[in-house]
């Protein structure tokens, strides 16, 4: 079987791809810069909070 990807490493390296930082995601989303960190350690993140960082453009 098949192991999950790890949501967080994804989207910090989506993040470096478009060469933006946690901060500038954490303001986006309307979080701390601590809070998206923690959020971005996790191998899953809630659906909603998912949602809002896909919203972001």
């Amino acid at each position: 079987m098949q192991e999950a990807p790890h949501i967080g490493k994804l989207i910090k390296e989506e993040l470096a791809r478009q060469g933006r930082s946690v901060r500038w995601l954490a303001e986006q989303v309307g979080c701390t810069r601590q809070n998206m960190h923690y959020l971005l350690g996790r191998s899953f993140i809630y659906t909603d909070v998912l949602l809002k960082i896909i919203a972001v453009r």
